[in-house]
């Protein structure tokens, strides 16, 4: 969808710029998020049960090495 070829984008341009990592998060209940960062080779980081910011969400940090 639009938001795998937006992310595609965005690795682009980093590695253009010489960025070596990129970082994104993602509440597990967004799927869409979830399945765009995978296909764009992000690896499950970390998972966080019960965001800080809103307590009733879990969420997960996907990292990518450029």
């Amino acid at each position: 969808g639009y938001m795998t070829l937006a992310i595609k984008e965005i690795i682009k341009k980093a590695k253009t710029k010489g960025i070596k990592k990129l970082k994104a998060n993602s509440f597990d209940k967004n799927i869409g998020s979830k399945k765009a960062l995978l296909s764009n080779s992000f690896k499950i980081k970390r998972k966080l049960k019960n965001d800080k910011f809103i307590k009733s969400l879990s969420s997960a940090w996907y990292e990518r090495i450029l």
